[in-house]
């Protein structure tokens, strides 16, 4: 969902909970070239659950013409599962400049991971271990 222009600004000047203090560390690059990172300082741990930044550096412009995301996720690590809790687009590489859409509405339902080898199989081995 895009939102308007004025929001965003407004948004982007009072702070949104986004790290923009991040320390991005390379995971993994996808086969159609994305980058996928993840911020270790801003892991959590609650019992199973891992709390923690993602980024998504795109190999080339979505239809929105956005190169990146940011995205907080919550991983269940006895149920091989995860949730976005909030995300952000960028229109700049490695989540830059002002956001293009923002969301920070948590996912309802749980998404269960079903390979160890897709990006988000990688990334739940890394957290979780």
């Amino acid at each position: 969902m895009k939102y308007p222009l004025f929001f965003l600004l407004f948004a982007s000047l009072v702070g949104i909970g986004f790290p923009s203090y991040a320390e991005w560390k390379f995971l993994i690059q996808s086969t159609n070239g994305d980058g996928h990172y993840i911020d270790f300082n801003s892991l959590e741990r609650e019992g199973d659950y891992v709390y923690f930044w993602s980024l998504r550096d795109y190999g080339k412009a979505d239809k929105w013409g956005d190169l990146s995301s940011q995205k907080y996720l919550k991983v269940d690590c006895a149920k091989y599962r995860f949730k976005y809790l909030s995300d952000s687009y960028h229109n700049r590489p490695m989540a830059k400049g002002i956001p293009t859409s923002v969301s920070r509405i948590p996912d309802k339902n749980w998404t269960n991971i079903t390979s160890n080898k897709s990006v988000i199989g990688i990334v739940f081995k890394k957290v979780c271990n």
